[in-house]
């Protein structure tokens, strides 16, 4: 079964950029992680400071490895300084695709 995580973050008023970046720089480095098959960082269209950062995963061991990893919490910890409050995250299994999840987010080449 596919592990989720979604983590939301609201950016402090006028740092909307850089947490974009941080957020891009993380998702980027938690891409190349093992067991990793896709992120998202979406920006709202109705809150334009909130971000969400959402990670597909094989399985929930290798979303926490890669969690813990120096660089994803540097990475966080630095977020946190441009954020207005600690972001939200939350887990999810995945129980249900519209589509072919195996052929959108095939696991990367060893």
């Amino acid at each position: 079964m596919y592990f989720v995580r979604v983590s939301r973050i609201a950016a402090r008023r006028g740092q909307e950029e850089r947490v974009r970046h941080l957020l891009g720089d993380l998702a980027q480095f938690i891409s190349l992680q093992e067991g990793c098959w896709t992120q998202f960082v979406l920006a709202s269209s109705n809150a334009p400071r909130t971000f969400l950062r959402i990670s597909i995963w094989q399985d929930k061991t290798h979303a926490d490895r890669a969690a813990m990893q120096s660089k994803a919490m540097a990475l966080r910890s630095e977020l946190m300084a441009w954020a207005e409050s600690h972001p939200e995250e939350d887990a999810y299994d995945l129980t249900w695709v519209s589509g072919s999840l195996p052929k959108m987010i095939a696991p990367k080449a060893a």
